[in-house]
């Protein structure tokens, strides 16, 4: 079934997909196996796996599956966490429905649907262990992962999620003109009812909170919100002067504070 004219004028915001091929793991260094994932409503979600490129005698930490912000593809953010893979770390990519190859319509509701199945398929087919597995997430990939946790309480060792919202109309009201964005907001689904922030509170296992301070995708009262209501475990990094997208795009403090974080996450304690 088709979405309407009010999707596009709401949850359509929140989304920009595209099916275009961007980039490719030879082209970083690394090899990646595709894989295919039944979604909801018997659509096809297209991932990619990149195995962890281990030097002799170095044991595989864990699995990092990431979400991204449905921006393009996965194919587009493949610097974003591709690098995991030198430091021991699995890296599972997929694109939700609508996105990329991927069948079905892309919604905000649907968005932890098809987290969730390309995360089941994952932890069953063996690429993954719930110990050892390290969720990331940005922007509306982010809102995933921290919803997924909720179905999935102790479902992973860690997370990370960067540029999250706190309220989907919060969002719409504080990115758009005041009068087109009330319209925007009142187009939002009835269904729609499990926020960010909500699923924040509830989440249990080490989280980071990563906040870059010129983030033009997440309005700073948004940040803030977001910020204040973090569960007392979680760590919040304050990425100051950088982008969406950005601190951990290239080598840096960022990077070493995710490896650190990820690795502590899937040891064992002693």
């Amino acid at each position: 079934m088709a979405l309407g004219i009010g999707y596009t004028f709401s949850e359509g915001l929140f989304f920009s997909p595209d099916s275009r091929p961007h980039w490719e793991p030879g082209q970083y260094g690394f090899r990646g196996e595709k894989f295919m994932v039944e979604g909801p409503g018997k659509s096809e979600l297209h991932g990619l796996f990149v195995p962890a490129k281990l030097a002799e005698g170095t044991p595989l930490r864990g699995t990092v599956l990431y979400s991204h912000d449905c921006v393009s593809n996965f194919s587009h953010h493949l610097a974003d966490a591709i690098w995991l893979a030198s430091s021991g770390f699995n890296v599972a990519y997929y694109d939700p429905e609508g996105c990329g190859e991927s069948t079905g319509e892309l919604t905000l509701n649907g968005m932890v649907d098809d987290l969730e199945a390309v995360y089941s398929y994952l932890l069953s087919d063996g690429r993954a262990d719930a110990g050892k597995l390290v969720l990331y997430g940005n922007g509306v990939g982010g809102e995933a992962v921290l919803r997924l946790l909720v179905r999935h309480p102790e479902g992973a060792a860690a997370a990370v999620v960067e540029s999250v919202w706190a309220t989907h109309r919060g969002w719409i009201l504080h990115t758009y003109l005041p009068i087109i964005s009330q319209i925007a907001a009142s187009f939002l689904p009835k269904d729609l009812t499990e926020e960010p922030i909500d699923a924040l509170g509830k989440v249990r296992i080490p989280l980071a909170l990563l906040i870059p301070g010129r983030d033009a995708l997440v309005p700073r009262s948004e940040a803030k919100r977001m910020r204040e209501a973090a569960p007392k475990q979680a760590e919040i990094w304050e990425a100051e002067g950088e982008r969406h997208r950005m601190p951990l795009s290239r080598p840096g403090e960022w990077r070493r504070r995710f490896l650190a974080f990820a690795k502590k996450a899937v040891e064992p304690a002693s």
